[in-house]
């Protein structure tokens, strides 16, 4: 690379020495004085030179000629500009690097040079300055698109209005709609149009863009929503239809989907209802997106006070002699989301009917019965599909036991779990922590107890025996059932009365657990009674210390 010892050329110039000297990493701004660029009509405004100025490196040497030689082929105000600034700017350069160009262009005054000096103001906020570059190149080339692109977003920049939208209006004429910059470009003009009360200037641009990009999902969005809020609701309308006239079945539901909420969002009953049974038609009725436009249409219902209508309609389908599934699960529904519990137990019971094959409508009946409070239906519900299973049902068992806590008391749901746990002995370690929950949480006390305390305890508790009467301890303890607590642990460490060293072993465990159970003065005596049957254990003197 010849940089910094000759800096690479741009559209044909070459540097000046002194630039060059500055650019290969002399800090030092009085060297730089014949070189400065003119003062300005308005107060140049240059970053502030950071603390610690970096010095270059060949790195960056090849950094900047690389950005130069991006510039020259294509002196846009975007990312390589911005990055060209930064490299200077980190050292404190800028200023050299808007004087470098400046000579450059009163020398050999090229349009590359012209324009990136115009850009270069830009960066520093030399507005003013900016424009009569752009102004100037735009004489010679009106054709410009760096220029007229820069002139007008500083315009636009400035509130200088009519001027912005005229030379959008240009950059519109010069950029084809099918490109990146042709979007944007009609996006502002039609945001001052809007802005400037042209609605239906505004209208035609936005319409055009949406025949020129129809599967752009997010440009239709924004296009929408501009001419919502501008009141262009037919153009809004025309917009989504297209989406829901789609032949992809994905496209045509969302295009459905949001042309609802607009006819929803004006307050177009007919129109709303019309559209979300048509996204409806695509989906099967358990899919969750009909159950959310079903919910809609019903609350659509609602807010123009015409539900009797819909649960006519609904009825009328419902009742027929041989109904579809469908028709029963969605009068069902209607009940769920109108709050008429008795009417949504009715249907539901029928639909459990029409289908007994589907367990799922079986246990929507089973819960919809115990929010009515009717448990000994529920319970009767239950009780045929946990004879139907051939696997051990205990979800199941587990509701049926929260029906009899409800409609006959602890004992009858104990009872329930008592009888599957016996039919069922060989349940995974997972089961039975569900089960041990279930019952701590339904306060089955009698059932923890049994739980805890027999051979199911040990695997409850990890696996290991001595483990089981401590967790039994803690419960007790839970329920304010102190005397047990203490009980359970003294009966604990009787049963090893005949080995010294597992009483000992046993005694150290449960005045861990007496501490833990803040039972301070058993705590002080096990572990005192432990140190008298293994008077050379240090672990034990420790603790006793602690």
């Amino acid at each position: 690379m010849r940089f910094p010892r000759r800096i690479s050329r741009i559209s044909r110039f070459r540097t000046k020495p002194l630039a060059v000297a500055l650019l290969a990493g002399i800090s030092g701004w009085s060297v730089a004085q014949d070189a400065a660029p003119p003062e300005s009509k308005e107060a140049a405004k240059p970053a502030e030179s950071p603390a610690v100025v970096s010095e270059w490196t060949e790195a960056d040497t090849r950094l900047a000629n690389h950005y130069f030689r991006l510039l020259e082929a294509n002196p846009e105000y975007g990312n390589v500009l911005d990055l060209l600034w930064g490299l200077y700017e980190k050292r404190g350069q800028t200023e050299l690097l808007l004087s470098y160009i400046q000579q450059a262009t009163t020398q050999q005054g090229t349009v590359v040079a012209r324009t990136l000096y115009g850009h270069l103001l830009r960066k520093n906020e030399q507005l003013d300055e900016a424009r009569e570059i752009y102004s100037a190149i735009l004489e010679a080339e009106p054709d410009n698109l760096p220029a007229l692109r820069g002139a007008a977003e500083i315009s636009d920049q400035q509130k200088r209005t009519a001027k912005a939208l005229a030379l959008y209006n240009r950059l519109v004429e010069k950029t084809p709609i099918g490109t990146e910059d042709g979007v944007a470009f009609r996006l502002r003009q039609a945001a001052m149009l809007k802005e400037s009360e042209q609605l239906d200037e505004a209208a035609k641009v936005w319409n055009d863009l949406l025949a020129a990009w129809p599967g752009n999902v997010a440009l239709r969005s924004e296009i929408v929503s501009l001419l919502i809020e501008s009141g262009r609701t037919e153009d809004a309308v025309a917009a989504l239809s297209g989406l829901a006239n789609s032949t992809d079945p994905e496209t045509r539901l969302n295009g459905l989907n949001s042309l609802a909420r607009l006819h929803e969002f004006v307050g177009d009953f007919d129109r709303a209802s019309e559209t979300i049974r048509q996204a409806m038609a695509l989906l099967h009725f358990q899919h969750h997106e009909f159950e959310s436009l079903f919910e809609r249409l019903v609350r659509l219902h609602e807010r123009f006070d015409k539900l009797p209508e819909m649960e006519s309609s609904l009825e009328a389908a419902a009742s027929q002699p041989n109904p579809s599934e469908q028709a029963v699960f969605l009068m069902a529904q209607f009940y769920r989301l109108t709050a008429s519990p008795q009417k949504e137990e009715t249907w539901a019971e029928r639909l459990a009917e029409l289908v007994p094959t589907n367990p799922d409508y079986q246990l929507q009946l089973v819960d919809i019965r115990m929010r009515n409070d009717h448990y000994a239906e529920a319970a009767e519900t239950l009780d045929r599909l946990i004879a139907a299973q051939t696997e051990a049902p205990l979800s199941l068992t587990l509701l049926r036991s929260r029906v009899a806590l409800n409609l006959e008391g602890r004992e009858a749901a104990e009872a329930i779990v008592d009888g599957f746990l016996k039919q069922w002995p060989q349940l995974e370690t997972s089961a039975l922590q569900s089960v041990l929950a279930f019952a701590r949480e339904h306060y089955l006390d009698g059932l923890v107890e049994r739980l805890l305390g027999g051979e199911r305890g040990k695997l409850l508790a990890g696996g290991e025996s001595e483990s089981a009467p401590v967790e039994l301890a803690r419960f007790f303890r839970e329920r304010g059932r102190t005397r047990q607590a203490e009980q359970t642990l003294k009966d604990y460490v009787a049963e090893a009365e005949g080995s010294s060293v597992l009483k000992a072993a046993r005694l150290a465990e449960v005045a861990a657990a007496f501490r833990e159970l803040d039972l301070t003065d058993a705590a002080l005596g096990s572990i005192e009674e432990a140190i008298s049957l293994a008077p050379d254990n240090l672990d034990l003197r420790t603790v006793r210390a602690e």
